[in-house]
């Protein structure tokens, strides 16, 4: 299997970053994990998704795919298992399971985030079906569906010549790093629960969106860290591109952003105005012909690297330039995978934390289940200041939170394939 557009400049970039680029969903359940009835589970999941039991290789000029009938591996541990190894039976996926907590780890070069909850909806959707006796399979792909081509394609790949014309002039943006002399070297993770019904309706008094509410907040607590700078605080905030391109099934990044450039205008509005403001870039950006466009230039510029780099290493440097220039236009990242959308599973389901590799400044992954917004906030330094001043504004405006872990990064590592 080739390597597709959507998921190119992932995968050659951050070898060439040297980055794991891998991410971990963690799922809380009503009660103690069974090992036997999540490895019954994670069969059945296999079967329904033969397209995503894979493992990567490489020659001299590129990375791809190759099917691999090993089964998927299941660990009883919390810790960092390492992908596309031995390990791992060389798949680019494994679970991992420990007290009440089930562990999806996923090479995000090959899968985004959306495609990671469908194929987690289904392991979930078996093993409750085992350990409670569930039936109801709404919304979840099962061995009883169909499985059809849009799943296992990347619409990408099929975008026509865009328009340069509209292309948008990257801001340098304000580093917490390079430019508020803050260390890199010691990442660390904090899970954060707020409270859902209380965020969401506060948000929408005041024109937000739960996402954009949280960059806001992210971007108030940042100026107040480093209040003399001379870059403008910018927040990448992530959006899932399928409904613009018309591809609700795919597994493949679809990946596409807006960026809020906190900038002394935008410092002097009040709360409301900075969130239609970051509404209106929001829907600007997911316009259809807008999105189709962009991603289009993004992908007319990727197979010129690919073309003009012959050699797998020369790749590997091209794509890294393309996450150096993305990081010099952000401060930090939002990403919101949304509502648990799987009824079936309601009740079951307590908690979900999406953590990430240490590859941004900073980054809050939302996901939101059980009456709670599960904030899963990344940095790259161990210093809790960001964290003190984004509760307090948590607290300014209201809303209860609490801190429920600090950890080490726990996603698994994914060497470079041999």
């Amino acid at each position: 299997m080739n390597i597709t557009m959507g998921d190119v400049d992932s995968i050659y970039g951050c070898f060439g970053k040297n980055y794991d680029y891998a991410v971990r969903l963690v799922v809380r359940m009503a009660d103690p994990v069974d090992g036997k009835m999540l490895a019954s589970a994670l069969r059945k999941t296999e079967i329904r998704y033969p397209y995503l039991l894979v493992r990567m290789r490489k020659n001299d000029s590129e990375y791809y795919f190759e099917d691999n009938p090993a089964p998927i591996a299941l660990f009883n541990s919390e810790r960092k298992i390492r992908l596309n190894s031995e390990e791992t039976n060389y798949h680019v996926w494994a679970v991992c399971y420990q007290d009440d907590r089930i562990m999806l780890d996923a090479y995000h070069g090959f899968m985004d985030g959306m495609g990671m909850y469908k194929l987690y909806a289904t392991l979930l959707y078996y093993y409750c079906n085992q350990r409670y006796g569930v039936t109801d399979h709404t919304g979840i792909r099962t061995m009883e569906d169909k499985i059809v081509s849009p799943e296992w394609e990347d619409p990408q790949d099929f975008l026509p010549p865009p328009d340069y014309s509209e292309e948008e002039e990257p801001v340098e943006a304000f580093s917490i790093t390079k430019d508020g002399g803050i260390r890199d070297d010691s990442p660390v993770n904090y899970d954060i629960e707020l409270p859902e019904k209380a965020f969401v309706k506060y948000s929408s008094a005041r024109d937000g969106s739960p996402g954009t509410m949280v960059a806001i907040l992210m971007e108030h607590a940042l100026d107040k860290w480093f209040p003399e700078r001379k870059k403008p605080i910018v927040c990448t905030y992530i959006i899932n591109a399928r409904p613009m391109l018309n591809a609700e099934e795919t597994f493949h990044n679809c990946l596409y952003s807006a960026h809020f450039n906190y900038g002394e205008e935008l410092k002097k509005l009040p709360l409301m105005m900075q969130n239609t403001v970051a509404r209106g870039i929001t829907m600007y950006h997911m316009e259809e012909d807008k999105a189709r466009n962009d991603l289009a230039c993004k992908v007319q510029y990727c197979r010129g690297i690919l073309r003009d780099n012959p050699k797998i290493e020369d790749k590997n440097r091209a794509f890294a330039g393309i996450i150096d220039a993305d990081a010099r236009a952000q401060t930090c990242m939002v990403s919101y995978l949304g509502r648990w959308k799987y009824p079936a599973t309601d009740g079951y389901v307590k908690e979900l934390w999406n953590h990430v590799p240490a590859v941004n400044d900073l980054y809050i992954g939302m996901t939101a289940v059980g009456g709670k917004l599960c904030l899963s906030l990344q940095q790259v330094f161990d210093d809790d200041t960001f964290l003190k001043l984004f509760c307090n504004e948590l607290r300014d405006i209201g809303i209860s939170y609490q801190v429920r872990s600090r950890s080490n990064i726990d996603t698994a590592y994914f060497p470079r394939p041999e």
